[in-house]
């Protein structure tokens, strides 16, 4: 099987992985005026069916991972300020090395509330 069958073959697929991988990968600043753009293309480009198709699925599908990033984040007023949760330990403390050779603790918690309500944080974080 040589690479110009293989791409003829799976066109779609990696078209779609394409699209996808380029939204994934964009910078939040470019992210909607090169979705935009590409779908101007789309409309202005005479471009076969199947590849209509693959990138449009690859344009929505990476909306929907951006926007469901985009609500996850903290504001940026609350990184500087301390912030109080309360949970349960769910696993045994993990200590690692960093770089700098300080010491680092995880700990996993389970049923996280936010007792101070000082910052607007979404709830699928806490």
């Amino acid at each position: 099987m040589n690479f110009r069958y293989f791409v003829v073959v799976n066109r779609v697929t990696l078209t779609f992985s394409a699209t996808l991988f380029l939204s994934l990968l964009s910078p939040e600043s470019f992210f909607w005026p090169l979705h935009v753009g590409i779908a101007l293309l789309l409309v202005c480009l005479p471009t076969p069916t199947f590849c209509r198709w693959a990138i449009i699925s690859g344009l929505v599908i990476g909306s929907f991972h951006f926007l469901a990033y985009e609500n996850r984040q903290i504001p940026p007023e609350c990184f500087d300020s301390a912030m109080n949760f309360q949970g349960t330990i769910a696993d045994f403390p993990r200590t690692l090395s960093s770089i700098t050779g300080e010491q680092i603790t995880f700990v996993v918690l389970e049923s996280l509330t936010l007792v101070d309500g000082s910052c607007d944080i979404p709830v699928s974080i806490v």
